[in-house]
């Protein structure tokens, strides 16, 4: 899980020991709880490739406390977080021209890691932009697809 504390980044790190060559890649959120989820902003670092901005100040219209989603270009057209339902899977906006996050230009999309190596820390961002109101999530998951380099293999 992961607390979301006011006016903070908070983040969650995840190693990946593992060789292979991205094919796709998918973040879950699961079970998000906070009062004003329009003040959070979701951020997925990779190890290699530039920063990718999942959502910043999104309104979620169908929103209700403990709330699943998953960021996926699987996602059927014009499925966003601020219309998708709870368990549902959602495109990125594009919102790169609003924010930046340690003045790195940051990317909507998960397009540029495929064919990178998934090995090395792939951190998670939640930050919450606002002094108002706190909250947590449950969990994050990053579902990496990939080739085995070394048996030419699909995991």
């Amino acid at each position: 899980g992961l607390t979301l504390y006011d006016n903070q980044n908070n983040s969650g790190s995840i190693t990946v020991t593992n060789t292979g060559i991205i094919e796709n890649v998918e973040l879950a959120i699961n079970g998000l709880k906070h009062s004003n989820p329009q003040d959070l902003v979701f951020i997925l670092s990779p190890p290699s490739g530039s920063g990718i901005l999942l959502s910043a100040n999104s309104k979620i219209s169908n929103y209700q406390n403990n709330f699943s989603f998953m960021f996926s270009n699987k996602a059927s057209s014009g499925n966003y977080l601020y219309n998708t339902a709870n368990g549902g899977l959602c495109n990125i906006v594009n919102k790169t021209t609003n924010y930046r996050f340690n003045n790195n230009t940051l990317t909507y999309s998960f397009d540029h890691l495929f064919n990178n190596s998934i090995t090395g820390v792939w951190t998670f961002y939640a930050n919450d932009t606002d002094i108002t109101s706190s909250g947590s999530l449950d969990s994050w998951k990053l579902i990496l697809t990939y080739s085995n380099t070394d048996e030419g293999s699909s995991e």
